[in-house]
């Protein structure tokens, strides 16, 4: 059985079209993927951020009760944890977090907006 050149191209395109139907399938897929993994790693930088902040609090409420640890509180509050068997990377930090976010054209998290606002203080004017 010999094909024609008509049906041959007729079976090319057919092949073609299927190609094309499965790689744009792939394409969407990864895409929503990666949209995923960007918006779980976001949300996750923020409850880093979030327990970062609940670090500084409580470090500065031993301080306002005068609790004395050496070789500094939050080193030594880090050290007890890491006695127990986990470590931090230090690659989400506050500063670490805004600088990616800065370089990705986002605005900057929540917890550096507050920090602005309370160094700046309260500078109401007199009435």
């Amino acid at each position: 059985m010999i094909l024609e050149a008509h049906d041959v191209l007729e079976i090319i395109g057919g092949g073609i079209t299927i190609v094309t139907a499965v790689l744009s399938f792939i394409l969407r897929y990864h895409t929503a993927v990666v949209k995923r993994y960007r918006r779980d790693k976001d949300i996750a930088c923020g409850d880093i951020a979030f327990l970062l902040a609940i670090e500084a609090e409580y470090i500065v409420l031993l301080r306002e009760r005068d609790v004395a640890m050496e070789p500094g509180i939050k080193v030594a509050m880090r050290n007890r944890v890491r006695a127990n068997g986990l470590e931090f990377s230090g690659k989400f930090t506050p500063g670490r977090v805004a600088a990616s976010r800065a370089s990705h054209g986002l605005k900057p998290a929540f917890y550096r907006v507050k920090a602005n606002l309370d160094a700046m203080g309260d500078r109401s004017e007199p009435a």
